[in-house]
């Protein structure tokens, strides 16, 4: 991680150890295509762009809030786990949540809902926030928990399967 500051290098610590549990990291790391490992890292930059770049290139933007700051790693870090990591991701299954066979599009957030590679990693992001409001930028928030939506139900389910082995 490159331009951090000490408080944010801090944040990302926590939110990593917070989530060790789960499958996210491991899905980066030994399922990523591109073959992350010690000579070959994740490159996270502070460049004034949150972004996911390519399998192992993350841009990102100035961001104050602790929990905002958090909700965009994971989610840029989502991204990784939705392109790179193959049958393991279920993009079939998030597919037919996202858009069923009804045609009209059902998502997580309200950004989720301008792509399904932007649903993705939100519906990875408040399975493993789940006390966080809907962030609908980087500075404000929505007051609405994504999964106490009860139409949120099967994307919580199917979070929990990718993320935690779950049924």
């Amino acid at each position: 991680m490159t331009n951090f500051s000490a408080q944010e290098l801090r944040w990302t610590w926590e939110k990593l150890w917070d989530i060790s549990g789960s499958n996210f990291l491991k899905l980066i790391k030994d399922y990523n295509s591109c073959g992350i490992s010690s000579t070959n890292p994740i490159m996270i930059n502070k460049t004034g762009d949150c972004a996911q770049i390519s399998c192992n290139n993350i841009t990102f933007c100035n961001i104050a809030n602790e929990t905002a700051f958090k909700v965009v790693l994971i989610h840029e870090l989502g991204h990784i786990v939705y392109h790179y990591t193959g049958a393991n991701a279920m993009k079939t299954e998030h597919l037919n949540l996202y858009k069923p066979s009804s045609g009209s599009i059902h998502a997580v957030t309200s950004y989720g809902a301008t792509d399904v590679t932007e649903n993705y990693p939100e519906m990875l992001t408040y399975y493993l926030n789940p006390s966080v409001s809907e962030q609908t930028s980087i500075k404000h928030t929505n007051s609405t928990i994504p999964y106490s939506k009860p139409e949120n139900a099967d994307y919580y389910q199917l979070a929990n399967k990718i993320l935690c082995g779950g049924t």
